[in-house]
This record gives C-alpha cells, sequence and structure tokens, in this order.
C-alpha cells in the first residue's frame, strides 16, 4: 500500500511537472514567435546598422 502511494505519488509529481514544462515550452514559443515577428519587422533597418557596424570596424581595423 505505501509503494502503491509512493508511485501514486511520484506520478501526480512527474505529470505537474511535465504540464509546467509544457507550459514553459508553450510561452517560450509565443515569445519567439513574437520575437520572430519583430524581427522581421525591423530587420532591413537592423541589418543595414549591423552592416554600418561591421564594415566601420572592418575599416578600422585594415586602419590599423
Amino acid at each position: 500500500m505505501n509503494a502503491v502511494y509512493i508511485i501514486k505519488h511520484a506520478v501526480l509529481r512527474h505529470g505537474l511537472i511535465l504540464r509546467i514544462w509544457i507550459m514553459l515550452f508553450h510561452w517560450l514559443n509565443i515569445i519567439l514567435i513574437m520575437i520572430m515577428m519583430i524581427s522581421m519587422y525591423y530587420l532591413n533597418s537592423m541589418t543595414h546598422g549591423i552592416l554600418m557596424i561591421v564594415l566601420t570596424k572592418s575599416c578600422v581595423r585594415i586602419r590599423d
């Protein structure tokens, strides 16, 4: 009886942990999708800025 109770308790706890993980994963997916959408929206200006920074840094390195 005690072993059965322990097993049931473990299963319940494991189920709760799984549910929490699923919820976390779901929220992470939503956040990732939001980030992707925002990055797609700002992609042109962002990539332009990054390219400018990279170009200026590379130019400075070439000068030095």
